[in-house]
């Protein structure tokens, strides 16, 4: 159970491939690099569980991963990776939107 004190929502923006936290600009992802493959596949996927071996084909381009580093290498706040994401041995998944006490 996450418990939050305000709504949080992240949104990812493929015009100039940026992550926004509540109309607020994190960051932006470097055009054709791993982490905008991966991010947009899981924005793509959301409140999927997507597990490791499936990013592994389809984002890694079938080298093999594990799933909390490829997630810390991605530069987001250490925060949003426990607001929005589930990142657990084997699988990842997006929660684009948190609400107080979920």
């Amino acid at each position: 159970m996450h418990l939050f004190k305000q709504e949080s929502v992240l949104e990812f923006k493929k015009d100039d491939f940026s992550l926004w936290i509540n109309d607020k600009k994190l960051l932006s992802f470097r055009k054709g690099s791993s982490n905008l493959r991966l991010i947009t596949y899981l924005f793509e996927n959301v409140d999927r569980d997507i597990p490791a071996e499936e990013l592994e084909q389809n984002v890694f381009l079938n080298n093999s991963i594990t799933t909390s580093k490829v997630m810390r290498n991605t530069g987001i706040p250490s925060q949003v990776l426990e607001q929005h994401f589930e990142i657990k041995r084997e699988s990842i998944k997006l929660i684009k939107k948190r609400t107080p006490l979920e």
